[in-house]
């Protein structure tokens, strides 16, 4: 899959595009890298510093000082897990008038060059949550995570009732509103998952986005394959209770 051109990145201008659309980017961010600011700084170029969210997961570095002394956004919690993070982001947000976030990992894997496709996807209401889908372009994917994946998916489209091509995907826009419909329990990686499942029984609909498939082969997961692994079977089961209640 090819970018966009710097053509189709500027037409319309992204910035009064997220004004319009009241959306803003949300990244969870625990000890990262230097590939955070990168990511900043590229957004910056589009958005412009205030549409765009930076929480940090209780991290144990001063890579957030930077950001803070030069007008960025940024939401100090304790340690929770992505999933923490994540939910004070979209209280965070919806507090101050978003009514979409587009939530971005930390770790350079999302490409900011992709933005258009789902503030288009949100200017045509095409769903609810606009989830990144990398299946149609895995040559770039390590062959691990695109089984896991693959994997993954399957058994949570068998849960949501609707197709959902990459569940592990951290790249979506999620509309802050149907948040309201459904609680949320889960506090790590497995929250993600825990959405795509309670939005869909709730009636909202996960639409696909193509988004580019990264991996510079230096990333450093916060993933633990045993405890995470855990979490996700233990998620599902809690799933088929909660859809019986």
């Amino acid at each position: 899959m090819e970018a966009p051109s710097k053509s189709q990145i500027d037409s319309p201008p992204l910035r009064a595009e997220a004004r319009r659309l009241r959306a803003g980017v949300l990244i969870p961010a625990f000890n990262p890298g230097p590939e955070l600011a990168e990511l900043v700084a590229e957004l910056d170029a589009l958005l412009g510093p205030e549409h765009t969210l930076v929480v940090d997961d209780g991290s144990e570095s001063g890579d957030f000082e930077v950001l803070e002394s030069t007008g960025h956004q940024v939401l100090h919690i304790p340690h929770t897990g992505k999933g923490g993070a994540l939910r004070a982001g979209f209280a965070w947000g919806a507090e101050r008038g978003w009514e979409w976030a587009i939530t971005m990992d930390a770790d350079g894997q999302h490409a900011p060059a992709d933005l258009p496709g789902f503030l288009g996807a949100i200017a045509e209401g095409r769903g609810d949550i606009l989830l990144g889908n990398r299946m149609d372009a895995t040559r770039n994917m390590p062959f691990l995570r695109l089984w896991t994946n693959r994997i993954t998916s399957w058994i949570i489209t068998r849960i949501a009732g609707q197709p959902i091509p990459d569940a592990q995907s951290g790249y979506r826009a999620i509309r802050l509103s149907i948040l309201e419909h459904f609680p949320l329990v889960t506090a790590n990686f497995d929250l993600e998952s825990e959405i795509l499942f309670r939005a869909s029984w709730a009636g909202f609909r996960v639409v696909p986005i193509p988004i580019q498939t990264i991996y510079r082969g230096n990333e450093e997961s916060h993933i633990s394959k045993r405890r995470d692994t855990l979490r996700f079977v233990r998620l599902i089961l809690q799933a088929r209770r909660w859809r019986r209640d």
